[in-house]
């Protein structure tokens, strides 16, 4: 749920828990009231004489980059971020705009008190007029779009998004470009747009919520100064979040996630551009890393909080039962999670790839030219989705029985309003997850098989020397052996506008090559 104006200031702090001891370690030059009214203010790190220098160079340099509300400048080596000048439908919507590095400072703060290795750190804001300037450290590095990542650097950015998570700090836009890597450490940038995690357990977006609120000392850092294993035990009371495109995958957790929103807005188109040679493989890899470096994290910190800490914090029996039980559940989720996902389990991984597949496309729905287009697209990804989960309920037991019945319960419950539009299409090829990374491993398999059998042909024609018969039959063998898995393993793609269709992986693989390695094979032996 987005807190709006209204709701927000239904929220009540729980005075008796004790807060942060890092709420208050914000510095700021002049007090707060100074720092809202007068026309000309400067907290941070930021000489005083530096700020009109600053805010002249703004006006004329030609920026870096430029988004809806700020545009980008380098400066002595480091960034400002200076509110664009330009024409908004009303009044309320350009003091908001103007607003806006504000609330990005806000966020830099509280994420540099957590780790300043996490994001980049803020050096300071200006207050001019109406308009505010941030200025913040300068990143390095590429971006993760079109090119190899390590799985050195992804298990340092799921450290991280993983910190982010469990202090209640969620980026909505970790798009490629938002992601700086090198030396396979990842550092973000522009947290523009985000949630909260407020003291009730509450969502509160920072797109929704006036840019006054989030003054130091204000409403907002009130209502998040409490430490986070209270905030988020109060989400399982909280109303329900809605946006399930950024909901954590385990249904039992009532928040958004980093993890996911990176998912559907980097690794989705990552794993599709070609950076990988063998994307299936990358994925897999990603999975493992994932099931160590998060869920089983994530597992351990559930397994540390005790609801009873409450009890004598305005909460009464029924309440604190209910968090119990949300606790156990959750627990027992992230457990199985941990458990499936390095598993290597390939109806696990299909049914991972199919719901990153829906995810992606409930995100791009607002923004593409044809909505309708898509939501028939969308419905295409739901159903493939439903029916996997269901397949998977159907074939196994035990562990993955239960992961599958209650990720379908929840997806068809999330899904239970929502309106799709009539005439559904097929995801185009190109799209399609599974089609493309399961047709992408058989193709390196078969370039495998193209490269080394000429290799072992040629060594048996030139062999003059017996004695290498059995290393060079042993080769022949075992491409022979690789081929033949490959003929057993069949992937089937559905939905539910069309009969189930099953093609195998070896129509794919061209065994003339097998076959003329035989017949050179079988002349040498001769």
């Amino acid at each position: 749920m987005l807190l709006s104006v209204s709701n927000l200031s239904k929220v009540h702090n729980i005075n008796q828990i004790k807060t942060s001891k890092k709420a208050n370690s914000i510095s700021f030059k002049g007090n707060v009231d100074e720092f809202v009214s007068k026309p000309e203010v400067v907290f941070g790190d930021i000489p005083t004489l530096e700020v009109q220098e600053i805010i002249d160079f703004t006006k004329t340099s030609k920026p870096l980059d430029s988004g809806w509300t700020s545009s980008v400048f380098e400066y002595k080596g480091k960034i400002i971020k200076a509110p664009k000048e330009k024409t908004f439908a009303n009044q309320q919507l350009e003091l908001q705009a103007k607003g806006q590095n504000l609330k990005e400072y806000f966020a830099l703060q509280k994420i540099k008190e957590i780790s300043p290795d996490i994001a980049t750190n803020p050096y300071g804001i200006i207050k001019n007029k109406d308009s505010y300037y941030l200025i913040e450290q300068m990143v390095q590095g590429y971006h993760p779009n079109k090119k190899k990542v390590s799985f050195e650097t992804l298990k340092d950015l799921l450290s991280k998004l993983y910190s982010l998570d469990t202090n209640g700090i969620i980026n909505c836009d970790l798009q490629a470009g938002n992601i700086f890597i090198d030396n396979n450490k990842a550092k973000l940038i522009d947290f523009g747009s985000y949630n909260l995690i407020t003291n009730n357990g509450f969502v509160a977006g920072s797109d929704g919520i006036p840019f006054e609120l989030f003054k130091l000392n204000g409403q907002i850092f009130n209502e998040t100064n409490l430490d986070f294993p209270i905030r988020f035990m109060k989400t399982f009371l909280a109303p329900k979040f809605s946006d399930t495109k950024n909901l954590m995958d385990n249904p039992y957790i009532n928040m958004p996630s980093n993890v996911t929103n990176f998912e559907l807005r980097t690794l989705y188109t990552h794993l599709l551009d070609n950076s990988e040679e063998n994307p299936l493989e990358f994925f897999k890899g990603y999975l493992k890393l994932k099931a160590n470096e998060y869920h089983l994290k994530l597992k351990s910190f559930m397994q540390s909080l005790n609801p009873e800490d409450l009890v004598n914090n305005g909460l009464n029996d029924e309440q604190i039962k209910a968090i119990k039980e949300g606790l156990k559940n959750a627990i027992s989720f992230e457990e199985l999670s941990q458990n499936l996902l390095q598993s290597n389990d390939e109806d696990i991984i299909k049914a991972q790839l199919a719901k990153l597949q829906l995810r992606t496309f409930l995100n791009l729905g607002d923004s593409l030219k044809s909505p309708i287009e898509n939501s028939k697209k969308l419905q295409a990804a739901y159903n493939n989705l439903i029916l996997i989960l269901e397949d998977g309920i159907k074939n196994n037991d035990g562990d993955k029985k239960e992961y599958f019945s209650k990720t379908l319960e929840f997806f068809k419950k999330a899904f239970e309003n929502y309106n799709f539009v009539d005439g559904q299409v097929e995801i185009p090829e190109n799209e399609d997850l599974i089609k493309v990374l399961f047709k992408k491993m058989s193709e390196t398999v078969q370039d495998e098989v193209k490269t080394n059998v000429p290799k072992i042909e040629q060594k048996i024609k030139s062999s003059s020397n017996k004695k290498l018969l059995p290393f060079v039959a042993l080769g022949a063998i075992i491409v022979g052996v690789v081929a033949f898995i490959i003929k057993k393993v069949n992937f089937s793609v559905r939905n539910k506008s069309t009969p189930e269709t099953k093609k195998p992986l070896d129509t794919l693989i061209n065994y003339n090559l097998l076959k003329n390695l035989n017949s050179t094979f079988l002349k040498f032996k001769r």
